[in-house]
């Protein structure tokens, strides 16, 4: 009989491991259909609530909303930034003492629609004046930016988010490779007479491809790495060593040390909120997403790094608009037949959008190679975390650790807090605000006592954080409501102590057990 047995289990067939599937979804709608029917093996290419969090003015306030949270400097890769309309009073103030020169982009735009300079009060009213929306983020204007070839240009760095749960961060991978965005017009420090030359200050590609002085990129590799290349997009590697070349202070080691700490900081007040979005739409574990995120930065004279704005949708396409000059014999007896018509491509004449005047559409080799390298580096990662790597490594990434980052275990705390106080809906009223904080009242000598509670609760009860993704509510991004919440209770019940400081002891007095 054992001998039968044996022979019947060396006769069944192997196991196969389950194919490991990675689901590509452009809307949250699209992912939260997904959600039940994915697989521990599968990947699904978004996560709840990342368009809400790169939103430009949510942005800005949850990086306010953390800065004294954090060591002193921490958050020094943010410009100075400001949201309208709700900081009118302060960017009043700031015109009034101090000369220099505000960035204004529109809170929801992109691509560089809508963006102007301003140096003056007067400017920002009149210019405002003529927006619909009057939501807005003002940003200190970076006028020593470092050049190369009398160049202005951002960096647009690709950060890989993995995984992720109620105990722990997604992971987080930095990609090496990049791409470097030229203006096309010679910089030259803003003033009344050239601030409105745009394509000498604003680095957006979807802006300077438009114009005459635009450089496309080489046709072979040699020539898209190529050290002498003046292309107006460049491969990021290429980019530093040029950088290196012309300034022999440059350390590039320590560039690609920054830019990680920057994004650890970044994914550590993010991680937790992503988790409350992930709660709220019925999400359970460990979250099955992974996401390409843009971070787009510029580097000062100085080499110190400056985060321009978070891009939730960095595009990954790989093709470019050539524009034809007026006597091309492609044009001849074409403007009559194509004019309005739908955008063709492989070689034939198109008069799409993407450019004013006919142009061909074609692959982009430097945009070709930097995002094979993006996407399929991001895909090795995905694979060997479905294989239950606990430390995948793929040469073209930079691992990062966030799960030992203060912030992330401050905020995740908060999270627990905020989502057993009853979150957006119940947290902030003055029933909870008593029901939550009690112990702190009776262990902090009456520092707190319930009427402060019932003041911070009429304080606290509105927020600023709005929503961009028609697929969900923004009520978890509130959570940084309840961290002021948090701030003002610790302050009164542990003045003198730091605002980190008071805020953990306040979260360790009201834990259960």
């Amino acid at each position: 009989g054992g001998g039968s047995a044996q022979r019947q289990q060396q006769q069944q067939p192997p196991q196969r491991r389950r194919r490991a599937t990675i689901h590509c979804v452009t809307q949250t709608v699209d992912l939260i259909g997904r959600l039940p029917i994915l697989s521990p093996e599968c990947w699904v290419t978004r996560y709840v609530g990342l368009p809400d969090l790169c939103d430009k003015g949510n942005f800005a306030r949850l990086a306010r909303s953390c800065q004294d949270l954090c060591e002193p400097g921490e958050w020094d890769f943010i410009p100075d930034t400001w949201v309208l309309p709700e900081q009118a009073e302060a960017v009043r103030s700031l015109f009034g003492s101090k000369s220099g020169t505000f960035i204004v982009k529109p809170e929801d735009g992109s691509h560089g629609n809508g963006i102007f300079l301003v140096q003056g009060l007067r400017e920002l009213d009149i210019k405002m004046s003529t927006r619909r929306e009057k939501t807005a983020v003002v940003q200190r204007y970076i006028d020593k930016p470092l050049l190369l070839g009398g160049m202005k240009f951002d960096l647009r760095l690709y950060v890989c988010l993995a995984g992720g749960s109620s105990q722990r961060p997604p992971r987080v991978f930095v990609c090496r490779e990049g791409l470097a965005r030229f203006c096309t017009q010679a910089y030259e420090e803003p003033n009344s007479r050239n601030m409105h030359r745009s394509m000498a200050h604003l680095t957006n590609y979807s802006l300077n491809k438009r114009s005459e002085h635009f450089e496309h990129g080489g046709e072979t590799i040699e020539a898209v790495f190529d050290p002498q290349s003046s292309a107006s997009k460049r491969p990021l590697t290429a980019v530093l060593k040029q950088i290196e070349a012309e300034f022999p202070e440059f350390d590039r080691r320590g560039f690609y040390d920054r830019i990680a700490e920057l994004a650890r900081t970044t994914t550590a007040a993010l991680a937790p909120v992503l988790v409350s979005y992930f709660r709220g739409v019925g999400g359970d574990g460990p979250m099955p997403c992974m996401h390409l995120l843009g971070f787009d930065v510029m580097l000062d004279r100085n080499f110190k790094l400056h985060l321009l704005e978070l891009n939730n949708s960095p595009s990954l396409c790989v093709e470019e608009a050539l524009a034809l000059e007026i006597g091309d014999p492609r044009l001849e007896g074409r403007v009559a037949r194509l004019f309005g018509r739908s955008r063709e491509k492989d070689g034939k004449v198109c008069y799409c959008t993407d450019l004013e005047q006919p142009h061909l559409h074609r692959t982009a080799l430097v945009d070709f190679v930097v995002k094979a390298t993006v996407v399929g580096g991001a895909f090795r990662l995905l694979d060997q975390l479905a294989r239950g790597v606990e430390w995948p490594q793929v040469k073209e990434f930079i691992s990062v650790d966030v799960a030992n980052h203060r912030l992330y275990f401050l905020l995740q705390s908060a999270e627990r807090l905020f989502a057993r106080s009853g979150g957006a809906q119940k947290a902030f009223t003055s029933l909870a605000l008593r029901r939550t904080f009690e112990p702190l009242c009776q262990v902090s000598n009456a520092r707190l006592e319930k009427h402060d509670l019932d003041a911070i609760s009429v304080r606290c009860r509105g927020s600023s954080y709005v929503s961009q993704d028609r697929g969900v509510k923004p009520e978890p991004l509130r959570l940084f409501d309840f961290l002021d919440v948090l701030r003002r209770v610790g302050a009164r019940a542990f003045p003198g102590e730091s605002p980190a400081g008071a805020i953990e002891r306040a979260l360790a007095a009201v834990e259960p057990g």
